[in-house]
């Protein structure tokens, strides 16, 4: 089942890369004097939006949906009563959807230098 997850999180950020290309290919040139100051074009801007905005969204999101999901699956309390700090249950929490997020700032930029 990973796997089915796996290749639609591919082919999902693939169907991303390419909305970005076409979006550089149309408006890019109306756009290259709003990025001019910052050197890039449209396409490596919002490449790197996507990827930024996947860790923020690790940052803001993944502490409340694992303690929900943790909540839901009745294993909350029994992470809790373990003598493990706060600090660390909460960091472990959120540290696969970390690693998910630079794996996929890693197939962005794959997909960005190897097929365009």
């Amino acid at each position: 089942m990973l796997s089915i997850s796996f290749l639609f999180n591919i082919f999902g950020i693939l169907v991303s890369v390419l909305v970005y290309f076409f979006i550089n290919k149309l408006f890019g040139s109306r756009m290259v004097p709003y990025l001019e100051e910052f050197g890039i074009d449209y396409f490596s801007y919002g490449l790197l939006s996507m990827a930024f905005f996947g860790y923020v969204g690790v940052g803001l999101g993944s502490f409340s949906e694992r303690i929900r999901a943790e909540q839901a699956q009745v294993t909350l309390e029994a992470v809790l009563l373990t003598p493990t700090r706060l600090s660390t249950i909460l960091f472990s929490l959120a540290l696969w959807n970390l690693v998910l997020a630079t794996a996929d700032l890693i197939i962005y930029a794959c997909l960005a230098v190897f097929l365009f």
